[in-house]
């Protein structure tokens, strides 16, 4: 999900404390939309790399490895998250993504 980040919010640093406003989280949302829609449709291994980033060198061969499960469980958690988002986007200004 790096490159949803990266692409909304432009100053998006992986390492970093970095804080974004409720405005640019829904349009993180949507776009964690468009990346449930992608995978259901099966994507080619090429763009499934360019959409979900894979940061460490071994998480794409074990996404690959077991790729309906773990996109399956991939949707389900981003539904959870975009739920989440949702229902904190009602009580406040900005939501803290911590980098490693």
């Amino acid at each position: 999900m790096l490159p949803v980040f990266e692409k909304c919010c432009k100053e998006f640093d992986y390492y970093a404390f970095n804080e974004i406003d409720i405005d640019t989280w829904k349009v993180i949302s949507f776009e964690l939309e468009q990346l449930k829609i992608f995978l259901t449709e099966k994507p080619i291994k090429i763009t499934l790399k360019e959409v979900l980033g894979f940061p460490f060198v071994y998480s794409e061969k074990e996404f690959m490895e077991n790729y309906d499960t773990n996109s399956a469980q991939l949707i389900t958690m981003i539904t959870q998250f975009q739920l989440w988002i949702q229902k904190k986007s009602l009580v406040t200004s900005f939501i803290s993504v911590l980098g490693i």
